[in-house]
């Protein structure tokens, strides 16, 4: 009788059986997981950094994604290059809050993952040279002394660095840009894209994508937003005496989808000179009231406003000559100012925002 089990009995045991080999599994996963972490451990015990699990699959990565690969630069680009692992990093800005943005430590391992970087720049590294009287062109703000040509055709020589700089914000993308500048000239294989950011402004037209509209905003866009809904009293006019065309300043916006086509325009042009900025602007300067009236008549509201004086650190001006961009990444600005409307008032009523008045 116990040699003739049930067909019950019999499946029970095969259930029994299998249970038991699976656990089996786990328990040499997890033995093996306890080795590799015991390995791992002994490696950063001895001052050791991770060793990078590259995706051949990606062809680049924002900084963030970035792994921390090898105990030396040297050895993490041999273990890259054998790896065929990532090629480009884009770095994209960091977080608004401080604290969000210090990265780890160890996450500084990415320079040995890549050797084709696209930096988030500024526009305000310009300083007070926007208050120059014509378009921001690169060559006025480098990091190494620069022989150029000005529209007119006459020579101009500008020596390393920027003088003009007007706000903390600006000196530190500065700062930025002179560290992979100095990186790019220390090891040669390196390529370095700074795209020098205008003022980014609208959404996706597909109305999906966009500001969060909950954030404290600090931009002219967004401040537009909080009069428009009501949750704002007014919006703040920052001066009515700048020598302009309506005494408000004057600013390039960008809409971020051209902002997006410009990073990757950079990334599918290696420009072969190590370190090299572009401006990603639109070469077209609006003032405020013309920022207003084009919010207006997006979105058939009206903005309440009040003038006020002006803030330590602004300029008057700010346009940016967009034709090194255009020529050597074959990339130019495909939206205008009321489209960015256009967009922004898409985005609020795909997401339930009640814009009409």
């Amino acid at each position: 009788m116990g040699k003739n089990k049930s067909p019950s009995t019999r499946r029970r045991y095969s259930v029994i059986s299998k249970g038991f080999e699976a656990q089996e599994s786990k328990i040499a996963s997890l033995s093996n997981r306890i080795a590799s972490l015991e390995e791992e451990v002994g490696r950063l015990s001895r001052g050791k950094k991770r060793k990078a699990v590259p995706n051949p699959n990606k062809r680049f990565m924002t900084l963030a994604e970035a792994p921390v690969t090898g105990d030396t630069i040297s050895e993490a680009k041999e273990a890259t290059k054998e790896a065929d692992a990532v090629e480009d990093v884009i770095e994209v800005g960091g977080m608004e809050e401080v604290e969000s943005s210090n990265s780890e430590g160890e996450e500084l391992g990415v320079v040995g993952t890549a050797w084709y970087l696209v930096f988030s720049s500024s526009a305000t590294v310009y300083g007070s040279l926007a208050d120059s009287g014509g378009r921001l062109v690169e060559e006025s703000c480098t990091h190494t002394t620069t022989e150029w040509y000005d529209a007119s055709g006459q020579a101009r020589t500008t020596l390393s660095g920027c003088t003009g700089l007007t706000n903390p914000y600006g000196r530190t993308k500065w700062i930025c840009e002179a560290i992979l500048a100095d990186l790019a000239a220390a090891d040669p294989e390196w390529t370095v894209i700074a795209l020098r950011y205008f003022n980014p402004i609208g959404c996706d037209d597909s109305g999906r994508l966009g500001e969060d509209p909950r954030v404290s905003p600090t931009n002219l866009m967004p401040v537009l937003l909080k009069v428009m809904l009501g949750e704002m009293d007014q919006l703040q006019i920052f001066g009515t005496d700048w020598d302009t065309r309506d005494g408000t300043s004057i600013r390039d916006f960008i809409h971020v989808s051209d902002l997006a086509r410009g990073h990757l325009a950079a990334l599918t042009v290696k420009n072969g000179q190590g370190f090299k900025t572009f401006n990603i602007g639109t070469g077209t300067g609006q003032t405020v009231y013309e920022v207003v009236d084009a919010i207006k008549a997006a979105s058939g509201r009206d903005i309440p406003m009040i003038k006020v004086g002006r803030r330590e650190g602004d300029v008057g001006v700010c346009v940016a000559d967009p034709r090194r961009a255009m020529s050597e990444l074959g990339w130019k600005p495909q939206k205008t100012l009321l489209d960015s409307c256009r967009d922004l008032c898409r985005y609020l009523q795909a997401n339930g925002t009640n814009i009409s008045g």
